[in-house]
């Protein structure tokens, strides 16, 4: 009996290392494959005729698109099974990332639809499968893990790719090329290892998407935890994008050089992936939104650092980037599981997705908030005020909601 129970763990064990390789492998190459051409945005833009600024917008159409797939998603994997979506999901991506290494104005734009889609759909999707195989006890760690691969793959798009530009001749389409191939080969075993259930028919694709989109959304907010963890990825989610977009042109116009900023940014990247597994571990053992109330506190405190930041010596404005870097990076894989955990029994893809419509609001607006209160303080360090804000009422909402995280009851 006990080599029986062992022999079905190790199985287990085994199923779960794979399907989490495989998932957090395609979050990087998904995250670099929507950054890639902000880390090459000086050479793209020389080579095709525009302005640097325009890689902003192009940000922005991924990211709407993202908010669009995010609230499909739930509708779309109840209808077609999540093996089916996450296939969808590799196949958008590799495609897109394909367009953009094409090098031409229109295939970017194409690109950024289908790669906003992908993405959108990937953690929904993502989440449903890892739930099945993730033992309760270790969920946020194994969730974190998943997510870790957001900056991992931050890391690839602002270090690997302009170095591969450099290295084919600031080539940049053969630098994205290079992350095309990878996205390609990836697909073959994402395709093998989730197979989609017989059963379902053609028919599955009628129905009203609207209806769908709005009842996921009506099912998500009857449930306290699961607003506060709608709020908590608007929030943290600005406060991470306005970071990671502004920390370079606040560093030079501090006085750094663009390349010794940039090292900065790339060092908060990097902390993040540590930082995601490490929130992780220690919310499975003092709770989900302890933790993430912590953040956002932790957040708000570096935040007003940042906006001395002039009086400080360089050390320690580096110093309190990569710190702040630590935590707003962090919070991704925590609220995922938390999510999870909280969604009634079978809606676990559906309620992320309902959820996340508020994390891609949050990517778009918070830079923008950003961007407008520089426009009338004149002063980078200061606009941090909004990150600041953030972290405060995001911290807030977490311990207004600590006690919502209990197992939710079966839906009929």
């Amino acid at each position: 009996m006990l080599d029986q129970e062992s022999t079905g763990n190790q199985a287990r064990n085994a199923g779960l290392a794979r399907v989490l390789t495989l998932l957090t492998l395609f979050q990087i190459i998904a995250t670099a494959s929507v950054l890639a051409l902000t880390a090459l945005a000086p050479v793209v833009a020389s080579d095709l005729g525009i302005g640097a600024h325009w890689i902003g917008y192009q940000i922005s159409l991924i990211y709407a698109f993202g908010l669009i797939a995010s609230a499909l998603a739930g509708g779309f994997e109840g209808r077609f099974g999540a093996a089916r979506m996450m296939r969808l999901a590799v196949l958008l991506v590799a495609r897109g990332v394909v367009l953009v290494a094409m090098g031409r104005v229109e295939t970017i734009v194409l690109a950024s639809l289908l790669l906003g889609l992908g993405y959108g759909f990937n953690n929904p999707v993502s989440s449903e499968l890892l739930h099945k195989v993730a033992p309760p006890r270790r969920r946020a760690l194994i969730f974190s893990i998943k997510q870790s691969g957001v900056p991992m793959g931050a890391v690839v798009a602002n270090l690997g790719l302009p170095a591969l530009a450099f290295a084919f001749g600031l080539s940049w389409e053969l630098a994205v090329l290079w992350l095309a191939i990878a996205a390609v080969a990836l697909s073959w075993p994402l395709m093998r290892t989730f197979r989609p259930q017989a059963g379902w028919t053609r028919a599955a694709i009628t129905g009203n998407v609207f209806s769908d989109i709005i009842a996921d959304q009506r099912y998500m907010l009857r449930s306290p935890a699961q607003r506060a963890l709608a709020a908590l990825g608007g929030l943290y989610s600005a406060a991470q994008l306005t970071v990671t977009a502004f920390v370079v042109v606040t560093l030079v116009a501090q006085g750094w050089d663009t390349l010794s900023a940039g090292a900065v940014a790339a060092a908060m990247q990097a902390t993040g992936v540590v930082a995601r597994i490490a929130w992780g571990w220690v919310a499975d053992r003092l709770g989900s939104f302890q933790v993430l109330a912590f953040i956002g506190a932790t957040i708000a405190v570096l935040s007003v650092l940042i906006v001395g930041l002039s009086s400080v010596p360089t050390w320690l404005q580096a110093t309190i980037f990569v710190a702040i870097g630590f935590v707003v990076s962090g919070w991704n894989g925590v609220m995922l599981a938390a999510t999870a955990q909280t969604a009634p029994a079978g809606h676990v893809g559906r309620n992320t997705g309902a959820v996340l419509v508020y994390t891609f609001l949050g990517a778009m607006v918070g830079p923008s908030m950003f961007a407008a209160i520089y426009s009338v303080t004149g002063s980078y360090p200061g606009s941090f005020l909004i990150v600041m804000l953030c972290g405060l009422v995001g911290m807030i909402v977490a311990l207004g909601a600590r006690r919502s995280l209990l197992p939710a009851p079966k839906t009929a």
